[in-house]
């Protein structure tokens, strides 16, 4: 029992220890993100599960406008389900500080097919100071990816290379 009192003890210093050291090492803070980086660069996250499919696009065209173009497509093989396909087209500005990303729409065109009808298209576009937030998130420009938060879920984009 003595024995085992002693393993137990040991252990616990142990955790002690390896605790105490992770509150020692400061974390390595994210560098600013230069504002370079995103012009001329697409990102793209695609999921296949079965015969459903998630696709979603966001490229950054060259220039210093800080624009983007975005594409977001689901397709989705269940009964009842609110559409069988989606599809949506996003015009924007974005801001960044430091490595954080925020992304306006100007403009969106949302196309939905319920089942075996025809698609229904509709298009949205925002006044200056008026633009609702598409996504935020976090530019990790050393791993070429932007981990963003948007449909109630965060997704992984990343870097597409030619």
């Amino acid at each position: 029992m003595k024995r085992f009192m002693s393993i137990l003890a040991t252990l616990a210093l142990m955790a002690a220890a390896l605790v105490s050291c992770d509150k020692d090492d400061p974390k390595p803070e994210p560098q600013p993100l230069d504002p370079s980086y995103l012009p001329g660069k697409t990102f793209i996250y695609k999921e296949v599960v079965g015969k459903d499919s998630k696709v979603l696009r966001i490229t950054f065209p060259s220039g210093t406008d800080r624009t983007f173009h975005g594409m977001r497509q689901l397709v989705i093989d269940k009964p009842g389900a609110d559409f069988s396909m989606l599809a949506e087209g996003y015009d924007g500005i974005y801001t960044t500080r430091g490595n954080k990303i925020t992304a306006k729409l100007r403009s969106l065109s949302r196309e939905k097919v319920v089942g075996n009808s025809n698609a229904v298209r509709e298009d949205f576009s925002y006044k200056a100071g008026q633009e609702p937030i598409l996504f935020e998130g976090e530019v990790d420009a050393a791993q070429g990816k932007i981990t963003l938060r948007a449909w109630d879920e965060t997704i992984v984009i990343k870097l597409v290379t030619y």
